[in-house]
C-alpha cells in the first residue's frame, strides 16, 4: 500500500477479505480450487482451471476487469462476484459469463433446503 511505502513499511495487507477462502470451502469436494491474492502471489494466467472465479471492491473495478478479459481470452469461464459485482452489476456484466450477485452463503442455504 502506498500509505506504507512512503513510511518506509514493505507492502502490507491490512485487513484479509474472507470472501475467496468462504467461496473456496463451498466448493463440492470434488472440485480441485486454487486460491490466489494477488497481495500475496501473482497470478497464473497460464492455468488448466476451467472456471475463473474473481471478486473484488469498487477500488478494484480496473483490475477486475484486466482479469476478467485476460482469462476469457485464453478460453476461461470467468465468475465475478463481490461488492463490486453486486453494486455495479451492469457495469461487470459483458466482462464476465457467470455474475454472482448478494451474498453466496444466502444462495447456497436457499439449495441446501430444496435438497
Amino acid at each position: 500500500m502506498e500509505v506504507h511505502a512512503a513510511h518506509g513499511f514493505a507492502d502490507t495487507v491490512l485487513l484479509a477479505d474472507a470472501a475467496v477462502a468462504t467461496v473456496a470451502a463451498m466448493a463440492p469436494p470434488d472440485f480441485d480450487v486454487t486460491l490466489c491474492d494477488e497481495g500475496i502471489s501473482p497470478v497464473d494466467f497460464d492455468t488448466t482451471a476451467d472456471f475463473i472465479g474473481i471478486t473484488g471492491k469498487i477500488s478494484q473495478e480496473g483490475r477486475m476487469i484486466a482479469l476478467a478479459r485476460e482469462f476469457r481470452r485464453r478460453g476461461k469461464v470467468v465468475i465475478c462476484g463481490g461488492p463490486y459485482a453486486s453494486l455495479s452489476p451492469g457495469r461487470l456484466r459483458d466482462e464476465c459469463d457467470i455474475l454472482v450477485q448478494g451474498e453466496l452463503e444466502a444462495w447456497r442455504r436457499a439449495a441446501d433446503r430444496l435438497g
